[in-house]
């Protein structure tokens, strides 16, 4: 028996209730599948002994490879499975046997793609909950399902970030990137060519590759403070010459890697503020009041870094997306308004206490990216660009500003404005303004039924366009 398991280069047994999972590491299939015989034989003795028993048809085995095709062969153990299975679920979290995360990955949108659909009862492109409510939905109820154990499975190379094996791969995080654009689209009713980069401008949402280092980096900051993490931490810092990696390769580790980073990036500083904050403290910060409160400070301070960080990657990314688009004259919409625009919480403040039929309706004006003829031209979508007027493109700033089917409802949106018109003033400064004239004047079908029965008491005098 002794001799069995000596021959094992690691052997880690996790429980969690009576979810029991072993880890074995040996110099062939076969001696794993020998030792875990031999590891379910004790367990069993084990269990019968404290009134319980194992279900052997509910034990999986999985072979962990780096390469090649799955390994089936299973342990010699009387009702076992017939073969090894090349994913399995613990605690919620699916690992497969090239340990890739492209399985679990897959599992967690699955369930997205579930919640949005149910999105779908409570609003569309023209009615229901508005853009802004749905937002705050997708926050607190969709996002969270991605977020689920992250800090296991988002190991992923910090642009710029010191080498790092064995991260994710780069096909994986592009799965998560499209979902969420894919999941933004629907929240505001915007075309399917709407750039992601530009809806997580105007809804003020951080890009899912970067939400999620956001949430890994406060973790593993915190988790160090911990006995676990500390544990994990003093792992790095020897040799196991059993199977001859040495503490210089694990500095390379994804882990080892991503915990330095946290360091580096947020405990420092939160240490540096912290101990700026206690100075001015009234409560002793070794009493116990102290203790606790220097704790969820701490806590706080972190979490505070973190979105920081996070905001100055969304700020960067979008210059340089924004940069990247506008070079390329005469693409779809590429002089929108709101590619001109910076990134930051004023784009999302454009929707606030706008219906639905009012945020699409303006997301549509601010993208360049809507119903009118310009637009779906380019998308090769519609024969002509013209404007029905005859004299220039179809697209919202024309409408706003010239075309002369609309001079009169015109007079009054300038009268409303207050001040000298201008196109990008106001679909910044005047969002609801614009809205209010776009759906009933700028005779798009899908805001027909819009038009005709929404009050409109800023043109009280002026009828729709037939």
């Amino acid at each position: 028996m002794n001799a069995k398991l000596s021959m094992l280069k690691e052997l880690i047994i996790t429980a969690f209730v009576d979810d029991i999972t072993l880890l074995v590491a040996s110099p062939s299939i076969k001696q794993n599948n020998e030792a875990l015989a031999l590891l379910y034989e004790l367990l069993t003795e084990f269990a019968a002994e404290n009134g319980t028993e194992f279900g052997p048809h509910k034990t999986k085995v999985m072979h962990m490879l780096q390469r090649g095709d799955p390994i089936t062969d299973m342990p010699k153990v009387k009702r076992f499975p017939s073969e090894a299975v090349k994913s399995m679920e613990i605690l919620g979290v699916i690992l497969d046997y090239r340990l890739n995360w492209l399985e679990h990955v897959k599992n967690v949108l699955s369930k997205v793609r579930l919640k949005m659909f149910l999105l779908r009862r409570i609003s569309a492109t023209t009615w229901g909950a508005s853009i802004s409510e749905l937002r705050t939905r997708y926050i607190t109820a969709v996002r969270p399902v991605v977020a689920y154990a992250c800090p296991v499975w988002f190991v992923f190379k910090t642009p710029g970030g010191p080498a790092c094996k064995w991260t994710l791969n780069q096909s994986v995080v592009d799965l998560l990137e499209t979902q969420q654009n894919n999941c933004l689209r629907q929240i505001t009713g915007a075309f399917p060519r709407t750039s992601g980069d530009v809806l997580c401008k105007e809804l003020h949402i951080e890009r899912m590759s970067v939400f999620l280092h956001r949430c890994v980096r406060a973790y593993r900051a915190l988790n160090m403070s911990t006995p676990e993490g500390m544990t994990l931490c003093k792992l790095w810092l020897r040799d196991y010459w059993p199977i001859r990696v040495t503490k210089e390769i694990l500095q390379a580790h994804p882990y080892c890697v991503a915990y330095h980073e946290a360091d580096r990036l947020l405990r420092v500083e939160a240490r540096s503020q912290l101990d700026l904050e206690i100075q001015t403290w009234t409560v002793p910060p070794d009493s116990v009041r102290g203790t606790a409160k220097r704790v969820a400070r701490f806590k706080e301070i972190i979490k505070s870094l973190a979105k920081d960080l996070a905001e100055e990657r969304m700020e960067e990314s979008w210059i340089e997306a924004s940069n990247r688009h506008r070079c390329l004259i005469g693409t779809l919409a590429y002089d929108a308004p709101t590619w001109r625009g910076s990134y930051g919480k004023h784009n999302l403040e454009a929707y606030d206490g706008l219906p639905k039929a009012q945020g699409t309706i303006l997301l549509g004006i601010r993208t360049g990216i809507n119903g009118l003829n310009k637009p779906l031209f380019d998308m090769h979508l519609k024969d002509s660009f013209m404007c029905p007027c005859g004299e220039h493109a179809h697209t919202a700033e024309h409408l706003f500003m010239h075309c002369k089917l609309l001079e009169g409802p015109r007079a009054h949106l300038r009268k409303a404005v207050g001040d000298r018109l201008h196109f990008e003033t106001l679909v910044e400064e005047h969002p609801k303004l614009a809205a209010n004239f776009a759906i009933p004047y700028f005779g798009l079908d899908q805001f027909k039924w819009t038009a005709k029965h929404m009050p409109n008491p800023q043109f009280p005098q002026i009828t729709a366009r037939p």
